[in-house]
């Protein structure tokens, strides 16, 4: 042995098999160097992550760092099951040591894990499972699921979730999770069933450490970010309208731990799992403006309000109040949908939209806002200066441009044209057109008109 040539000291040898050189062979090192004074001898240098991923590449030469591997754990070549669970062994004895000066400095265990594990960033080394869609051979237009195994680098950890001690507490959230085939990680490869329990719980424990679940809400964000970030559409369509809101829910019950960024309000409206007026599961991160639709205000038609104006309405659902509130939604009430939105682009909807439109109006909006005069004046001075009436031609009308037909002597005297078109002859729509600019009295105007017409 040399100072000029030290040698690892560790019964970890089996990780680098191509580097066996480099260690002291493993009956010397049981027989003679067993002692912590050995240890510290200068002709021996320290086994850590950092000297495993500096010879790393000589093992896994068929491996690319720094991307997603592939692989089967009972691969008789490197790397396979064997080789992955020895690993996390390896790292977990360094873990302890980093446990403890951690508590030392009052340093944040994870950061100290996650400075450990960084020489080792590039490598796939991560042991998990992602289920994917595959077509059918006997059904072009069916797909199947498939489990498939992947290596994933450690710089991606938290692309991967753990659902340890979260299936009995949140099932319907695990459940929705795992329809979107998000990478898990696969504890079997770490539970080495031929050793003791406590041989391979620590390395187990380890890998929870540095992956993506429940307990923190950013690191199930992170994880859904990678995966949109790999593939803009990878979520889209996957999960049921049920499934989006308890994902959403989860988020929204936990806003308060969220930080208030960019990055997480950006990653949470590249999730399309937004219930739109229409029905649609939508994404928001393309779209300016999003507004809460308030609960009653008719949907009918609303997405040709959004392509018109390039905004986003949103149905109202109670239980997702605090992430809206979160990501800076419009919260806006029924007068300002009917005030700002529909009846300023009025036009842009079918016939039957718009009778559905001013029917709500008619009955829901405008008694609601008679405790509330400066509202109901604003509303009502909208429809007057609107056209929102087409005649037997298609000409758009104000309301004032019709005439009642209750009044007998307009009735005697003025043509059809002039009085509302279906449906707005019966008694109800009568009442409500008298309000917005209807002409139901005989001006001075009116007789001289009438008088002359008669003489």
């Amino acid at each position: 042995f040399s100072e000029s040539d030290q040698k690892f000291l560790s019964p970890y040898h089996d990780i680098l098999p191509k580097s066996k050189k480099m260690f002291v062979h493993e009956q010397v090192m049981v027989n003679i160097f067993h002692d912590a004074r050995s240890r510290q001898a200068p002709v021996f240098k320290h086994f850590d992550a950092h000297a495993l991923a500096l010879h790393l590449s000589d093992t896994l030469d068929t491996l690319t760092p720094g991307y997603l591997e592939e692989w089967c754990p009972s691969n008789t070549e490197l790397p396979n099951g064997l080789w992955i669970s020895r690993v996390w062994s390896f790292l977990a004895t360094i873990w302890q040591g980093v446990v403890n000066d951690a508590n030392r400095t009052h340093e944040s265990t994870l950061t100290r894990i996650r400075s450990m594990l960084k020489p080792l960033s590039n490598w796939s080394i991560l042991p998990a499972t992602r289920t994917v869609l595959l077509p059918r051979s006997d059904d072009a237009n069916a797909c199947e699921e498939f489990t498939k195994n992947i290596l994933v680098p450690v710089k991606f950890a938290e692309s991967i979730l753990d659902f340890t001690d979260s299936v009995q507490v949140s099932g319907p959230l695990v459940n929705a999770l795992r329809r979107l085939g998000l990478p898990e990680l696969n504890s079997d490869v770490l539970r080495i069933t031929s050793v003791p329990f406590s041989a391979w719980m620590d390395s187990y424990f380890l890998a929870r450490q540095v992956v993506a679940s429940l307990k923190t809400p950013a690191s199930l964000l992170t994880s859904l970010d990678y995966e949109i970030s790999s593939n803009l559409h990878s979520l889209v369509g996957r999960l049921r309208r049920d499934d989006c809101v308890i994902i959403l829910k989860y988020f929204n019950d936990n806003a308060y731990c969220l930080q208030d960024s960019f990055v997480s309000n950006s990653t949470l409206k590249k999730l399309p799992f937004y219930p739109s007026t229409h029905g649609d599961l939508i994404s928001l991160h393309q779209h300016e403006q999003v507004c809460v639709l308030p609960d009653g205000v008719p949907t009918n038609e609303m997405d040709v309000l959004q392509r018109e104006l390039d905004v986003v309405f949103l149905k109202a659902i109670p239980s997702l109040s605090s992430l809206y509130q979160f990501l800076a939604f419009d919260s806006i009430s029924p007068v300002d949908v009917y005030c700002k939105f529909i009846l300023v682009h009025f036009k842009a909807f079918s016939k039957d939209a718009r009778l559905a439109h001013l029917k709500y109006v008619r009955d829901k909006l405008l008694p609601s806002t008679s405790a509330n005069k400066e509202d109901e004046q604003r509303v009502l001075n909208m429809l007057r200066s609107s056209e929102i009436i087409t005649t037997e031609e298609g000409e758009w009308k104000k309301a004032s441009y019709f005439c009642d037909p209750c009044n007998d002597i307009f009735k005697a005297m003025l043509l059809g044209e002039q009085f509302p078109p279906e449906p707005f002859k019966s008694k109800e729509w009568l009442l409500f057109l008298r309000k917005i600019g209807m002409v139901y009295e005989l001006s001075p105007d009116h007789f001289k008109k009438f008088a002359k017409e008669i003489a």
